[in-house]
């Protein structure tokens, strides 16, 4: 990771998340607040004896410069464990259920996200994974989830959180060999080029 250079990541495996937070916060000045669209919570402190995929939100914020009170998981729901409830509680991170985008509208679920991420900090990264959306629209993943998002609502909440300008964004859960065709690379890619688009649009690419 060069200092002064944004971090675009796609993958398989959410685990890959953590080190690269890790890596990007070496290099803020300053606190960094995330925005994770998931339909899953993804923070136990260890699965199957490892630090592994459903554990990555536990670790990073354990990082000196990410307090899990600057972390906005939005999209939750379907089948989660009773550990990431209590974590949600303990640690005063902020989920958002799919629920509550019913009720209050994507604007309003993107305003607020930015305000708890942004709250003293010096840069915000946004981590995505591909099953948020109803899965129709993702077969290409390890865990489809029936109630998520319609790829209408992720593109316009993408296009708000990004606005302000971020340090980095991972999208991940695509795993081609479960695909059809190509439905859920295509999602993932145009989420990603709809994302740097919206950045250079706004003149908001990150720098520090």
């Amino acid at each position: 990771m060069l200092s002064g250079s944004n971090a675009y990541r796609s993958w398989g495996r959410p685990l890959y998340t953590f080190p690269t937070l890790r890596g990007i916060s070496k290099y803020i000045d300053g606190n960094i607040g995330v925005i994770h669209i998931d339909r899953h919570s993804d923070c136990d402190a260890i699965q199957m004896d490892e630090k592994m995929h459903g554990t990555e939100w536990y670790h990073s914020t354990h990082l000196p410069n990410l307090s899990a009170k600057n972390l906005v998981q939005i999209g939750i729901g379907g089948n989660c464990c009773k550990s990431w409830s209590k974590f949600t509680r303990d640690s005063g991170c902020t989920a958002i259920s799919m629920e509550d985008i019913d009720k209050y509208g994507i604007d309003k679920v993107a305003e607020l996200a930015l305000d708890i991420a942004w709250k003293g900090c010096k840069a915000v990264y946004v981590s995505l994974d591909i099953d948020v959306l109803e899965a129709a629209f993702c077969p290409g993943t390890g865990t489809p989830d029936f109630g998520g998002m319609l790829p209408r609502e992720l593109l316009r909440l993408l296009k708000l959180v990004t606005a302000p300008g971020i340090c980095g964004m991972d999208v991940v859960e695509v795993s081609p060999p479960f695909d059809v065709s190509e439905i859920t690379s295509l999602a993932a890619s145009r989420c990603i080029i709809n994302v740097l688009c919206n950045l250079a649009l706004n003149k908001s690419l990150y720098k520090h």
